[in-house]
């Protein structure tokens, strides 16, 4: 049975370069409270890290958004891991040809950095091009994942509290995570408009709330796989699993299916 994973409202948006036009995706932005890019966070070891959705705990220019993932570092003995973090695998794959992967990184420990970990065929662990330099601020990070992995990314991790010197395990430092967003290169996918549209999917029907008009259906390659006139905020509609883009005339939304 196909089952609601999120309901997502966010604004999807584009942006140009000099040379190539680059497409900028959400992953993750946790502002329903849920993880939403895969099913199953692997905390790793189990013991090293406690993980939730939490409150923003600072919103700020920088981050104003309502809810962040929140890792904590506990104290496993002598199992302490400077490499503890999570693996997952992503609900959808991020094709090959990833420019970056950005997000907003808050940590209450200076000695916490934050390390990047991509697989599929193969695996590579990068930091980002900046160090983080803030405490009890948020900041952003970027990951030139062209620089360093060009293959796609089925498996995505993180090591939230990788110490500065390699070493040093601070029992109880506190990092957050927010809105996790990557790029692409490729042109010509689909030409997103910056609105914001609630939808979600559950028991065969894309439904938005109070929306009257035409809809259209696409996969994460722009490929249209439905279209219909909504008369009563509903739409049924055969789908498979995955990430789907949804193109109303109020706006766009990103689903995920399962």
């Amino acid at each position: 049975m196909k089952k609601l994973l999120f309901t997502c409202f966010i604004a999807l948006s584009a942006s140009v370069t000099a040379s190539a036009q680059l497409t900028t995706y959400v992953l993750d932005n946790f502002e329903n409270g849920h993880v939403n890019f895969t099913k199953l966070v692997n905390v790793n070891p189990p013991d090293n890290m406690d993980t939730a959705v939490v409150a923003n705990p600072a919103p700020d220019a920088v981050n104003s958004t309502t809810k962040c993932w929140k890792w904590t570092r506990l104290d496993a003995g002598i199992n302490n891991q400077p490499w503890a973090g999570f693996y997952a695998t992503l609900a959808t794959p991020i094709a090959a040809g990833c420019q970056t992967i950005t997000l907003k990184f808050y940590r209450t420990n200076a000695n916490s950095l934050l390390k990047l970990h991509c697989e599929s065929s193969g695996s590579a662990e990068f930091f980002p091009e900046i160090a983080p330099a803030k405490v009890n601020q948020w900041e952003d990070l970027t990951f030139n994942v062209a620089a360093n992995w060009t293959k796609s990314i089925t498996i995505l991790g993180l090591q939230p509290d990788y110490p500065a010197d390699g070493k040093t395990i601070d029992i109880g430092a506190i990092m957050y995570i927010d809105e996790i967003n990557f790029t692409t290169g490729s042109t010509g996918i689909f030409n997103p408009i910056e609105n914001k549209l609630n939808a979600y999917f559950t028991n065969g029907e894309i439904q938005i709330p109070n929306y009257v008009g035409k809809i259209s259906v696409s996969d994460i390659t722009g490929k249209t796989v439905a279209t219909g006139f909504v008369t009563d905020g509903k739409l049924r509609v055969s789908i498979g699993q995955g990430i789907y883009i949804l193109k109303t005339t109020n706006g766009t939304a990103k689903i995920a299916v399962y």
